[in-house]
């Protein structure tokens, strides 16, 4: 393979229409849409109907907030385009519900105030601020096929989630909405939002003992599976600090006496809204709920099997002394706290799959001061130094934040854009496993059976072969210091493939997607397509036997669709 790069949400459509051409796959529409044929049409009414059709007053919801997420005008596409949702080629839409946590909410308005809205400002790379134009609402209405939708209970989130306004109300919308698309749903949920969407999925609906019918898998971040232990702190303070604190005992005071007024409603008119919202209601009926190794939390059932669980967790290490704050050495140990609210063993508990932000801080000011004057003398990589306590509570590890992290978002937009994207028509049905990409933050699927070669030592990219060695796909990312546009990439591609003696037979560019494709000396065929942003380059590239060229059209089409960039590429 050339240098080779890769293809991003948006672009999919003109890699479609492109890879009919080369190995004639099923026709597709213009637009960013797939091949139509094998899937079943969708209803009539789309998502604007279904928002309607299966709203908070339709069904009965009370306060909750049931709507198709609008399209933020702030929310842009790579270069400042506007993002315009796009169904599957069929005109297929997949509904994505969005369940905020606990105290939340996140119906997605332009003030950004709901918990999937915020722009995607974070990294656990210390030093380094992300500038991407777009909430992670805002991505996923990328992915061609999702129709995105968002549950908002914020007026009763201090309750349990067996409350019908929270558990029993998302059941009913799932139920609506898979009714009304015909099309299994996909739920993206934050800290408590996710055990909402575990109850709702191990109740019976008209479709069977559980949901399973009907949900095809969820992502969560920071979902307190097995419980949160701040929520066990703030229970157990008084204990210890009233001995210690009369500070502590007040707040612990302060937190159950609120808690007790958040139960019935999150806004109390009092005192209490004044505290920081996770806080002020450790106490509430959700609060205790939370605690690890409380009654409700293991009255909750397991999973279904058949839904797979993307498991996202913020990691915080704090860098202590050892033996103590007042020997001041310069050895220290590590305390691994979670995402200050919920621990990594809890929030990754019975995943299928799992990704993670993590982040290191400091409780030690001798060490701390000897690395920054290391930072300072080029001796440190900044990287490896870890930052301040303070910090802690503002970074993309911490528990309300980890939806503005680069890491987690992209987690989250691959796993929903691979589920849809095996939707698309003609896609064959299983037979993959996903890879990703840690450099670059591109993950793709990859046909089973195909193993990886060595890793290059710049962890680019990474080659896969089938059992009988006659065809390879690669996806790898690269810098694009030349700062080449399309074209120049395209010309570069195409001397490139030419010089090896290959005979290219088409080559293709369309915006920011170019593609090269023939038959080399030995009678196989390459393709690859690439997509060349500012800062990144993306690449897919297949080889395989001319002979068994049909055999390949669905393997091809399957990869390209599946190909999800990272989200930090120059915008």
């Amino acid at each position: 393979m050339r240098r080779a790069t890769g293809c991003p949400g948006e672009s999919r459509g003109r890699a479609a229409r492109l890879l009919a051409t080369i190995i004639v796959s099923a026709g597709v529409l213009a637009g960013g849409a797939f091949a139509a044929s094998a899937a079943a049409a969708a209803p009539a009414a789309g998502p604007a109907g279904w928002g309607a059709q299966c709203g908070a007053a339709a069904l009965g919801l009370g306060q909750d907030t049931v709507q198709l997420a609008p399209v933020l005008k702030s929310d842009t596409l790579p270069g400042g385009g506007p993002i315009t949702p796009q169904p599957l080629g069929n005109g297929t839409w997949v509904p994505v519900i969005m369940v905020h946590g606990w105290t939340s909410q996140d119906t997605n308005t332009p003030a950004r105030t709901g918990a999937f809205s915020h722009d995607i400002d974070l990294s656990d790379v210390p030093g380094f601020s992300p500038d991407i134009p777009r909430s992670l609402i805002g991505q996923l209405q990328r992915i061609p096929g999702a129709a995105v939708f968002t549950f908002d209970y914020h007026p009763y989130s201090a309750r349990w989630v067996d409350d019908p306004h929270l558990g029993p109300a998302l059941g009913k919308v799932i139920d609506c909405l898979y009714r009304a698309s015909g099309q299994k749903v996909i739920i993206v949920a934050h800290s408590m939002g996710g055990l909402i969407a575990r109850y709702a999925a191990t109740h019976p609906s008209a479709t069977g003992p559980d949901r399973s019918a009907e949900i095809s898998s969820v992502v969560t971040f920071g979902t307190p599976e097995t419980g949160s232990v701040a929520a066990l702190l703030a229970a157990t303070g008084i204990d210890v600090g009233a001995s210690v604190s009369d500070e502590l005992a007040v707040i612990r005071l302060i937190l159950a006496a609120c808690g007790q007024l958040a139960s019935s409603d999150i806004q109390t008119g009092s005192v209490c809204d004044t505290l920081p919202a996770p806080a002020r209601a450790f106490a509430s009926a959700a609060g205790v709920a939370l605690r690890a190794g409380s009654p409700e939390l293991a009255a909750l059932k397991p999973w279904p099997s058949k839904i797979r669980l993307t498991a996202l967790a913020g990691n915080t290490t704090f860098e202590l002394p050892d033996p103590g704050w007042f020997s001041l050495p310069w050895d220290t140990t590590s305390v691994d706290v979670g995402d200050m609210i919920v621990t990594p063993g809890s929030a990754l508990a019975d995943a299928t799959t799992t990704g993670n932000a993590t982040c290191n801080y400091q409780l030690n000011p001798i060490r701390g001061a000897a690395d920054q004057v290391g930072v300072w003398l080029g001796l440190t990589a900044g990287s490896q130094v870890a930052q301040q306590p303070l910090a802690s509570f503002a970074g993309a590890c911490f528990h309300t934040n980890l939806m503005r992290g680069i890491e987690l978002a992209n987690a989250a937009y691959s796993a929903v854009s691979a589920d849809i994207a095996s939707r698309a028509p003609g896609q064959p049905s299983g037979g993959y496993y996903r890879y990703t990409n840690k450099r670059f933050m591109f993950s793709l699927d990859i046909p089973d059976g195909y193993t990886a070669g060595s890793l290059p030592v710049d962890r680019d990219g990474e080659s896969f072969t089938n059992s009988a060695g006659t065809a390879t796909v690669t996806a790898s990312g690269s810098n694009n210091t030349p700062n080449w546009t399309p074209s120049q990439d395209l010309a570069s591609l195409v001397s490139a493939y030419q010089s090896d003696g290959d005979d290219v037979t088409l080559d293709y560019l369309n915006g920011d997607v170019i593609a090269v494709s023939g038959t080399t000396p030995s009678g196989a065929i390459f393709y690859e397509r690439d997509i060349v942003y500012p800062a990144v380059i993306y690449a897919l590239a297949w080889t395989y036997p001319t002979a068994d060229k049909a055999q390949y059209d669905a393997l091809v089409s399957h990869t390209v669709s599946s190909f999800t960039p990272g989200p930090d590429h120059g915008d």
